[in-house]
């Protein structure tokens, strides 16, 4: 019986609902524990990694409160698995991944020798942590990039494939049975659901460009569609996952970093770091919408609160967190102060209900 894994829409299996009073019922060992870990405030947190002081920022919505969390050396990817209750961080400088439990800022790390992780993203469903990772791996007369597969229960190393040279960013679908890394000049895809094709690796579409440069890329929830920051390009590049075809690109500020569909919306927003700004453009029609400016330098990762309300910005360059209404596209309040460095940022959501877990029989 899993106690601990709060309720998701996307969850694969109905799941009867544990309140307090349901605890009296359970043995005193699980009810203490199912009393401690659910402790927590019921607001979503955005956590951001910051590269050059080996932290992540955890901020408290919406107070707006940060505390600093200490990981491994040089952090860069971020990724939450909000119903088990994990933040997950790539440290790039110190071979490792370490994992932060969001109640109790507790960290367990898990060593990768020999790798320089980049990027991260959590297959919910399927229960694995995905990891790219930078390190040049000999194969015939080239060399390939990594990939590493965790399991998340057991916070262990299940296996590594072989990918395209330098993976950076990766994607998972909300499905979880697909993964997506974008490198250099490939985009490829990984299965990650159980059967006969687990882990199987393919090319999706490769640079028709030697300064094609993929860098981030995200999926629309029915899998139709994958987006792609060509940083050195300057664009987003719209791909067709059922032709693997690219059948839109969209002009961005310079260089594109990270791209993310904002909740409850048809919009796509980009941050450019060589511009100081967001590009936001049609999901549907890839029409632009517009380009505005932020107060800090070199925009990196991107976030949205739950409801697409409020868009969060970390400024690599300002060592802060810019906020802005989404809507609108105007900031709101002074930068949030961060650690140095910062580079990725995530927004966690808690389970609807303070107090009240998912009981899986």
């Amino acid at each position: 019986m899993n106690i601990f894994r709060p309720i998701g829409a996307r969850s694969k299996r109905a799941g009867r609902v544990l309140t307090l009073g349901d605890l009296i019922a359970l043995p005193a060992a699980i009810a203490l524990v199912a009393l401690l870990a659910s402790d927590a405030t019921g607001n979503p947190s955005a956590w951001v990694t910051n590269r050059g002081s080996n932290s992540v920022t955890a901020i408290e919505l919406p107070s707006l409160a940060t505390r600093e969390i200490g990981v491994g050396v040089g952090p860069v990817g971020i990724a939450a698995d909000d119903r088990a209750g994990f933040i997950y961080v790539a440290n790039g400088n110190s071979a490792s991944i370490s994992r932060i439990n969001i109640n109790t800022d507790a960290v367990d790390t898990l060593s990768l020798p020999g790798s320089i992780p980049e990027a991260v993203a959590v297959s919910r469903t399927n229960f694995f942590v995905v990891v790219t990772s930078m390190e040049t791996v000999p194969f015939g007369m080239g060399s390939r990039g990594r990939v590493y597969i965790i399991d998340s229960n057991s916070f262990s190393l299940v296996t590594t494939v072989l990918v395209a040279d330098d993976p950076e960013g990766v994607h998972v679908s909300v499905d979880g049975d697909n993964a997506w890394m974008a490198s250099d000049l490939e985009i490829q895809e990984l299965d990650l659901a159980p059967g006969p094709s687990f882990l199987t690796l393919t090319n999706v579409i490769m640079g028709i460009d030697l300064t094609d440069d993929f860098e981030d890329l995200i999926s629309t929830d029915d899998k139709s569609i994958l987006f792609a920051t060509n940083e050195l390009q300057n664009r987003i590049d719209v791909i067709s996952l059922s032709t693997e075809m690219i059948i839109a690109s969209v002009p961005t500020g310079s260089r594109p970093e990270d791209v993310v569909i904002r909740p409850g919306s048809n919009e796509v927003h980009v941050t450019n770091q060589g511009a100081n700004s967001v590009t936001v453009f049609n999901a549907t029609t890839f029409a632009p919408i517009t380009t505005f400016g932020i107060s800090g330098v070199e925009p990196r990762g991107m976030a949205f609160t739950p409801d697409g309300a409020t868009g969060f910005v970390v400024t690599s360059m300002s060592n802060a967190v810019v906020t802005y209404n989404a809507a609108t596209h105007v900031e709101t309040g002074a930068p949030i102060a961060v650690g140095v460095t910062p580079e990725e940022i995530v927004v966690v959501n808690p389970p609807s209900g303070a107090r009240t877990w998912n009981v899986y029989e």
